[in-house]
């Protein structure tokens, strides 16, 4: 069931398996298309409380510098504090894109064990690896932790 579409691409449900998917639509979305399909990707997370989504590049060119930024520093920390653990991602036919992407979540996976990542050729073999993927106890623990915290300073 789709939960939001935009022209970045749209967002769906899978209910059997308690993840999330992104397909973004070919080409070159806008910054503020981007935007606004991530934000509600935080929305679905927080709603449902799932903690796995399936990424589904297609034929998705490379993100802008800026959007790439955002992505890393401020979209994938509150991704995470929404309940984000794994991430299957299905990498672009675009070279250039394949790069983008490894490049964004090796960076930000060097400052932070959430979420992990798997990149895939094909989709059946990111599906299988995101549904036996585990929560980590001592993850949950953490981000438990984390907004029993923030709700301390407030």
């Amino acid at each position: 069931m789709i939960i939001f579409e935009n022209a970045a691409g749209s967002l769906s449900e899978n209910k059997t398996g308690n993840y999330l998917r992104l397909d973004w639509q070919d080409g070159y979305p806008s910054d503020e298309s981007i935007k606004g399909l991530l934000e509600e990707v935080l929305l679905a997370l927080q709603h449902r409380q799932w903690r796995k989504i399936l990424f589904h590049q297609n034929g998705r060119g490379t993100l802008s510098v800026a959007i790439s930024a955002w992505v890393s520093i401020d979209w994938l920390p509150r991704a995470v504090q929404a309940g984000y653990f794994y991430g299957a991602i299905i990498l672009s036919r675009d070279m250039f894109t394949r790069l983008d992407t490894t490049a964004v979540g090796n960076e930000y996976s060097l400052r932070q064990p959430l979420p992990i990542y798997e990149y895939f050729e094909q989709e059946g073999e990111a599906v299988t690896w995101l549904l036996a993927a585990q929560i980590p106890e001592r993850a949950l623990k953490q981000q438990k932790l984390k907004r029993h915290t923030k709700k301390d300073k407030s």
